[in-house]
């Protein structure tokens, strides 16, 4: 029971790491070659752009995918949850 309680809270945990570095791309990073910010400015305007500009809704359609994502290729997943835990130890270091 333990061990399963545990599994539950470490892939909750993965999902949202993963949710917050596909949503943080989508909406605050430039990206190489500035792919992130032209994909904004190709749809500012639009509800696409509005959706874009704000990481509350954008977090939402990224929620779903991720979880769709995770049934197919779940170590992509743990890729972007290990990208997200290192920004997060790099911001806490940095202050």
């Amino acid at each position: 029971m333990y061990q399963r309680i545990m599994n539950k809270i470490s892939r909750m945990f993965r999902l949202i790491l993963a949710a917050w570095r596909i949503t943080s791309l989508l909406v605050q990073e430039r990206g190489p070659d500035a792919i992130f910010s032209r994909l904004r400015e190709h749809y500012k305007g639009s509800e696409v752009g509005k959706a874009l500009e704000c990481i509350w809704c954008t977090s939402l359609y990224v929620a779903g995918f991720v979880i769709l994502l995770d049934m197919i290729c779940p170590r992509l997943v743990d890729i972007l949850a290990i990208s997200a835990g290192a920004i997060v130890v790099d911001k806490h270091n940095s202050n």
